[in-house]
């Protein structure tokens, strides 16, 4: 048994710098809950720690701009395209804690029931954040749900700060003290984060041909949200195939510049289109048999 003289004690410090969507002004930021940390130990050491890590080095890579994708405005939601159900409510593409701005109009149902079975685990594989339980010897039945933010320092140790508990008994640190308590992680899963990236493309994508174009993999897309929509919970969305081969890169930074944009990466003699989630998310175009410079748009210029 262990007792509190043979515990080790709680780390203590003052934080002396902290950055991302929870300080003051930094909501719509697009920033991760925590993305810098600065604490100081009672003893002088200091420790720095952020979230995600944008890739350095040979691993970056450049894109410039191509055009600025505008707001818009459909007849019928440009997601289940019924005629008969109004399209009025407004959409944030990406969603506002990523930075987004109204770009587009769609039906109650898949803004807000879509978005329900996505946007929580979005938010947590943005803000590198796990979901956790515990249980103890004493009782199976779970208890103390928490979310747990993940930072890393420069020598990649892990810093964990617990972000919010349940309400009433012991505190997460007590818990894990605990010989008796097993921690129990839920990582986000892809089949409902990527999701959620895949409704901002599609919708992107629609803007950007200023109309739904009913391509094989536009449309493999469409029906891969509807079945996200009407799964019966979050834990019931199943990752499609459109979805699985999404490839989203997470820039590091704060929002910047327009909600979306079209982006255009050059290596090794090969293009990539990226579409730009207000700066702070990059999607490589995953609709290849749509190319996007063909858009009337871009045809007129």
């Amino acid at each position: 048994m262990v007792t509190d003289d043979l515990a080790p004690p709680p780390y203590r410090g003052q934080i002396q710098r902290v950055e991302g969507r929870s300080t003051k002004g930094g909501k719509r930021n697009g920033l991760p809950k925590i993305h810098e940390l600065e604490l100081e130990h009672v003893e002088g050491q200091r420790i720095a720690a952020r979230g995600h890590q944008p890739p350095s080095g040979e691993g970056a890579r450049s894109a410039t701009g191509v055009c600025v994708i505008e707001p818009g405005q459909f007849p019928y939601c440009p997601i289940c395209l019924r005629e008969e159900v109004a399209a009025d409510t407004m959409e944030h593409v990406p969603p506002k804690a990523f930075g987004g701005t109204v770009m587009a109009n769609t039906c109650a149902d898949c803004n807000n029931r879509l978005g329900s079975r996505t946007e929580a685990a979005l938010q947590d594989w943005y803000d590198d954040a796990i979901q956790a339980h515990f249980t103890s010897d004493a009782s199976p039945e779970p208890f103390g749900h928490d979310r747990i933010l993940m930072l890393k320092t420069e020598s990649g140790e892990v810093v964990m700060l617990m972000e919010k508990s349940s309400p009433g008994g012991p505190s997460p640190l007590d818990r894990l003290r605990d010989p008796n308590v097993q921690i129990h992680y839920k990582i986000p899963r892809p089949a409902e984060f990527k999701t959620g990236l895949l409704k901002s493309a599609y919708l992107a994508a629609c803007l950007h041909f200023g109309g739904v174009v009913h391509t094989p993999s536009l449309m493999s897309a469409r029906d891969e949200l509807l079945r996200a929509r009407d799964a019966k919970s979050r834990r019931a969305v199943r990752l499609g195939p459109i979805a699985e081969a999404l490839k989203a890169h997470r820039t590091g930074v704060a929002a910047s510049g327009p909600s979306l944009a079209l982006l255009r990466s050059d290596h090794e003699g090969e293009s990539t289109y990226l579409i730009s989630l207000a700066g702070t998310i990059l999607i490589e175009w995953p609709f290849p048999d749509l190319d996007p410079m063909l858009s009337p748009r871009m045809r007129a210029a």
